[in-house]
């Protein structure tokens, strides 16, 4: 016993074990948990914002309106608001003053994205016609390329992502009410809008499905009005991109009905939503529309004009998805040129005495590898890839978190997106727009926001792991 009395004494003496008393008591101080609400505010504010940075984010918003404005300045006033000229003159300058041009280029997705544009350039001088080509990229770079590293600079917080998001919306309503009011069947059956920025059927198609992917983010939003809108949206969207008769939105449309109940916490709700309004959709199409979207070429016994033309529109694209692989093995480095497929498929008919068609090849990654190569077309998946990853990871985080409901609307929103545009995209080309740098910007803009946002949480809540490592 005296042994462990002194023990004790030599503990006590050495401060390792002495009681608690009044004048040094023992606390324990609890870390604050934020809320929504200063989650939100902790991202308003970005060591990167500065004037320049504000000024090119709302000229950028504008310049993502700026087509539809055009378009129905001139309908109805017979000329164009030409917004989109004087954003597009803006835009280059304040991006480089923002401070914040090389922002994409700090994640692996913006590096790819840099490749494919030197793959593109290194392409032109063995284009087969050097002046298509650089017309081309004279349009592409500052209209469509670029608007990667527009978001990536202008868009630095949650908020200004959610408002981005708006933006989309905004224009998908337009789109629908141009729909609405100037649309119309063309001579094969197929809805379309003639004279619009939306060039044909296919492409109206794409941006109304991609249009239900920014509609759905409202459902991640509080408000019984906002979900009654996104409601509203996404079934004329969907009874309006059927009415096209594009095939290929068809199926990137149970692709990304697939995609929403995999990941969805509230599978019954949207299985009956998106039963009910592809009923609806499919109740208001003409016969020769369901006709066309239902011939995948098991029957040979075509009732009308319509029916053949499907069918032989099934059967060209085939033949010209061959030509475009054939092209791809003769020219694997760098191809034939951006954009000129048809010019060498149309140069090899006329040697042949065949009838040219001038068409392309109704797939955008055959596009890519038979016009830039095989090294192109593998950086253009990879960003496409990325996106895909880095989207479902952030969704895959937050999407049990009530406090991150709208972190997870916006990656559900942009990687239902990226889903839409890869499945698509394998129907007809259109690998020059700029769906893809958009998709993939937002992407980017996203994941520094989230991770930013989550690491302002306490130690128990851990930031998102980088998409591309």
């Amino acid at each position: 016993m005296s042994k462990f009395n002194s023990l004790r004494s030599s503990l006590a003496s050495a401060n390792v074990l002495r009681p608690a008393t009044a004048a040094s008591p023992v606390t324990l101080s609890p870390q604050p948990v934020p809320t929504p609400q200063k989650l939100r505010a902790a991202t308003l504010k970005d060591s990167r914002s500065n004037l320049f940075q504000s000024i090119g984010f709302w000229v950028f918003c504008t310049y993502m309106l700026s087509g539809h404005a055009n378009d129905w300045a001139l309908r109805l006033f017979g000329g164009k608001a030409f917004l989109s000229v004087a954003a597009l003159l803006l835009l280059p300058f304040v991006w480089l003053l923002s401070g914040n041009a090389l922002r994409g280029l700090r994640h692996p997705i913006g590096r790819w994205w840099l490749v494919f544009l030197v793959w593109l350039l290194l392409s032109t001088p063995l284009s087969i016609w050097k002046g298509g080509t650089v017309d081309l990229l004279k349009n592409y770079i500052p209209r469509s390329y670029l608007i990667f590293f527009y978001i990536s600079a202008f868009v630095i917080s949650l908020r200004q992502c959610r408002c981005l998001t708006y933006v989309n919306i905004a224009a998908a309503t337009i789109l629908l009410l141009t729909c609405l009011f100037f649309g119309g069947y063309s001579g094969d059956g197929r809805f379309e809008v003639p004279g619009s920025l939306v060039g044909n059927s296919n492409e109206l198609a794409l941006q109304l499905l991609l249009g239900v992917t920014q509609f759905a983010f409202l459902f991640f939003t509080k408000g019984f009005g906002k979900k009654a809108f996104a409601t509203l949206g996404i079934g004329l969207s969907v009874v309006f991109m059927l009415r096209t008769g594009s095939r290929g939105c068809m199926i990137a449309a149970v692709a990304y009905g697939v995609l929403t109940l995999v990941v969805s916490r509230h599978k019954v709700r949207v299985l009956i939503l998106a039963v009910l309004i592809a009923a609806t959709a499919l109740i208001s199409l003409p016969s020769v529309t369901m006709r066309r979207l239902t011939d995948l070429g098991f029957d040979d016994d075509y009732q009308n004009l319509a029916d053949g033309t499907a069918a032989g529109s099934r059967m060209q694209r085939i033949e010209l998805l061959k030509r475009s692989v054939q092209e791809t093995m003769q020219h694997p480095l760098f191809g034939v040129g951006p954009r000129q497929f048809p010019v060498a498929v149309a140069g090899e008919q006329e040697k042949k005495g065949e009838w040219a068609n001038w068409l392309g090849t109704h797939n955008s990654y055959t596009q890519v590898s038979s016009e830039c190569g095989v090294p192109a077309l593998l950086f253009y998946t990879i960003v496409i890839a990325l996106c895909l990853r880095m989207n479902y990871r952030l969704l895959a985080v937050t999407k049990r978190n009530p406090a991150h409901a709208e972190i997870a609307g916006l990656a559900a929103a942009v990687l239902a997106g990226t889903v839409v545009y890869a499945v698509c995209t394998f129907f007809f080309h259109m690998a020059y727009t700029g769906n893809l740098p958009s998709v993939a910007g937002l992407t980017l803009a996203l994941h520094f926001a989230a991770n930013e946002a989550l690491r302002s949480e306490p130690a128990a809540s851990q930031p998102v792991k980088p998409g591309a490592r």
